[in-house]
């Protein structure tokens, strides 16, 4: 084994941690381990990254590694098939242990230095390739990371230049970040490094270490990163401009488009599906749009979608994209034997019933859920422990239903435009439970009736309340604000609170209000051309100029409130408000 009398790097940054915020090596180790396996949260080119190799070096020092980097950079070293060298520079290597995670970095029995090598995923499939590696050393006796990016040729999505981080805790608490000493001072990287990549590091170390959670923290987990970012990037070119294109729903397509397409790309590579060949059948309880059924089926997967209505979309699709208007009510007859897979994407009331109708379809029947809004077998779920949130209790929830329904359940969380992305996957349903057994279980939790959803839902915003409680509504808030414009001015001085603004409203109007789904607060958001609400204050809301108008169609198209209504008029000159300050005279 070899050795150095001088390191190859020279420190660039060093960050010393105020007392007050405790950092010991796991803090260190865990700001590290994040970098690691998370590289695309700072350097926004990439998809990922996978460990594709790794190992132990058990007489490797940190002058060693400094040697091994001068090889690399001398050479102008482009082969990939860099172990035969470990001898040389490292001695004997040892073989890891499978509890080996580079997501808790932890110090290894009997093992100073663990090396590994990461393939960076590029979000762009054409830019993959060797020149996207990096060779890491873990030095968990000297507390340092060391990277070491491959020089291949081709486009980088990385840095050029090795760089080490460090930590010292005594005196003191100090993070160190070094740079290769023989670099050019023109490289472009070094200051992506310092102002970029090591501020982030910094705060990874020093954030406090997160609570056990239901939610898991990573994405993507239960499925091959590089097969997923291919099979998105296909069906996103495949199928996303066209129907952002055509969308007839009143949802943004830029969301629900790709979303459903991710969804989709997530599924097929759950199920090992690869492209031109037949996939597992499904059925999609609560499709909606039915986006999510067509792309699967396009795909080779046989499967249908059921929802209690149609939408406009669904006549878009061609007659191979099966949908079916159909109001599931489970009961022990609600069965799909010949179906390999239950979906349930925002599926709502009937997201708790999905892995019961699994369980009692065929032994072989696995379920997929992305929960969104929380219902119980019978109702609206109600929380149980008021420290944890609505959402992380309820994916506990459906995941216990899952499990007392006799399956493996795995949770993991999408890349979606969504918050609501986390997911359940339930299979290998080894202890096939009878329907009396399930029935028994789902009656323990209540006895009421499921109630499916009305084929037509009713808008429910106070859109649909009566237009002279509108109006006095209006008029009751209004003239209470006026009360504070001084004279000449126009906007109340301080606004008027919520609270203050619920007493003048009776009871009456109130209850007609929040059988509405609504309330005051909506009801003065509804009219948003007169009032804003902000931070529990309502104020006026300055009418529009005609130059910030993006539709010319609603120029001058309605009254005035203002010029009407308010003790000081408009506070602005016809010719530019976009509304009317007199009646047309046609």
């Amino acid at each position: 084994m070899a050795s150095s009398s001088s390191d190859s790097f020279e420190a660039v940054e060093n960050k010393e941690l105020p007392l007050d915020i405790p950092v010991t090596a796991d803090n260190f180790w865990q700001g590290v381990s994040v970098w690691l396996s998370n590289p695309h949260v700072v350097n926004r080119r990439l998809f990922g990254c996978k460990i594709v190799t790794s190992g132990g070096l058990q007489q490797c020092t940190k002058l060693d590694i400094s040697r091994f980097v001068e090889h690399c950079v001398q050479k102008e070293w482009i082969s990939t098939d860099f172990e035969p060298l470990f001898p040389e520079f490292f001695g004997q290597r040892n073989a890891m242990d499978e509890e080996f995670s580079v997501r808790q970095l932890k110090p290894r029995p009997n093992l100073n230095v663990i090396y590994l090598v990461r393939q960076l995923l590029a979000k762009n499939q054409s830019k993959s390739g060797e020149a996207n590696r990096d060779i890491i050393f873990i030095d968990f006796t000297n507390n340092e990371a060391t990277f070491i990016p491959f020089m291949e040729n081709g486009e980088s999505m990385q840095t050029k230049l090795p760089y080490k981080i460090q930590a010292s805790f005594d005196p003191g608490q100090n993070i160190r970040f070094l740079l290769y000493s023989k670099r050019s001072g023109s490289d472009l990287t070094e200051n992506w490094l310092r102002t970029t990549l090591f501020p982030r590091i910094t705060k990874w170390i020093c954030a406090k270490p997160k609570q056990s959670s239901t939610i898991p923290t990573e994405s993507l987990t239960q499925i091959d990163l590089d097969k997923y970012n291919a099979t998105y990037s296909r069906l996103k070119a495949k199928y996303g401009p066209y129907f952002v294109k055509i969308w007839t729903e009143q949802t943004d397509p830029l969301k629900f488009v790709y979303e459903d397409l991710a969804i989709a790309s997530y599924l097929l590579c759950l199920w090992n599906c690869n492209e031109g060949d037949a996939g597992p059948s499904f059925v999609d309880l609560g499709c909606g749009n039915g986006l999510l059924v067509h792309v699967l089926n396009e795909e080779g997967c046989h499967g249908t979608g059921l929802d209690i209505r149609s939408r406009k979309i669904w006549a878009v699709y061609p007659e191979t994209t099966k949908l079916e208007v159909s109001t599931v009510v489970p009961s022990s007859d609600t069965v799909y034997p010949e179906v390999d897979w239950l979906i349930g994407n925002h599926s709502d009331e009937l997201t708790p019933w999905i892995p019961v109708l699994a369980a009692q379809s065929s032994p072989s029947c696995n379920f997929f859920l992305l929960p969104c809004c929380s219902f119980d077998f019978y109702g609206k779920y109600q929380r149980k422990v008021s420290s944890n949130s609505q959402y992380t209790e309820y994916i506990g929830y459906i995941a216990s239903i899952g499990k007392n329904c006799g399956f493996d359940v795995t949770i993991d969380k999408l890349r979606i435009p969504s918050t609501k992305r986390t997911c359940l996957i339930g299979q290998s349903n080894l202890i096939p439970l009878s329907k009396d057994s399930l029935w028994d279980f789902v009656n323990s939790s209540n006895s009421a009736i499921f109630n499916p959803r009305p084929a037509e839902e009713q808008v429910r915003n106070c859109t649909k309340l009566p237009k002279d409680i509108i109006e006095s509504v209006v008029k009751m808030v209004s003239r209470k604000m006026f009360e504070s414009v001084k004279e000449g001015e126009w906007q109340v001085e301080g606004g008027l609170s919520m609270a203050d603004a619920a007493q003048l409203v009776p009871d009456d109007m109130k209850l007609q209000m929040k059988k509405e789904f609504g309330g005051l607060q909506t009801l003065l958001r509804n009219n948003h051309s007169i009032f804003q609400v902000q931070g529990g204050i309502v104020k006026f809301r300055l009418p529009k100029l005609n130059l910030d108008l993006k539709n010319t169609a609603k120029w001058k198209n309605r009254p005035c409130w203002f010029f009407s209504n308010h003790i000081n008029g408009c506070p602005l000159p016809d010719e530019h408000c976009s509304f009317q300050h007199a009646p047309n005279s046609d």
